[in-house]
């Protein structure tokens, strides 16, 4: 986060979008979401982030829990383990508000399963035969779900 503080032409605007890559790796298991699948494009003296690229989802093969993150947020270390604590932590040492980042994060976490499940039953993606969109989309709001509910909870000390 530091480098596109640094060195971004359009530095909130960007570093908004990389906490948006990470909260979406967060929810949707996104596991090889590390620094090099981070980019920037550079234009004469204009620098910034490029659009995101190679993104994954664990979710339809296993359950996230234990999964880590290539990327910690805070010092969680695992994706079911990643709470309110642990954002606020990571904004904080980004530079970033931590009721922004939080609000991003729940708006993700109410957007994503409407998304993912108009992207799964959309024609072109029922036309490839696969059961994986589906479940994918399944899953999701399921974590979602979860993931809504570790936020929900009253900050530990220690946490």
């Amino acid at each position: 986060m530091q480098g596109v503080r640094r060195e971004s032409s359009a530095r909130e605007d960007d570093i908004a979008r990389s906490t948006d890559a990470l909260a979406w790796n967060w929810l949707a298991a996104g596991t090889d979401g590390h620094a090099k699948n981070y980019s920037l494009l550079l234009q004469d003296t204009t620098v910034r982030l490029a659009p995101w690229y190679d993104l994954n989802s664990l979710l339809p093969y296993r359950a996230p829990g234990r999964l880590a993150l290539a990327m910690r947020i805070g010092d969680a270390p695992t994706i079911g383990t990643t709470g309110r604590s642990a954002w606020a932590t990571f904004a904080q040492r980004s530079g970033q508000s931590p009721e922004q980042v939080l609000a991003r994060v729940e708006r993700m976490l109410e957007l994503a399963p409407e998304a993912f499940r108009r992207a799964a039953t959309d024609p072109l993606t029922a036309d490839l035969g696969s059961d994986l969109p589906e479940r994918l989309a399944e899953r999701v709001e399921a974590h979602a779900h979860q993931l809504q509910q570790a936020l929900d909870q009253p900050t530990r000390p220690g946490r």
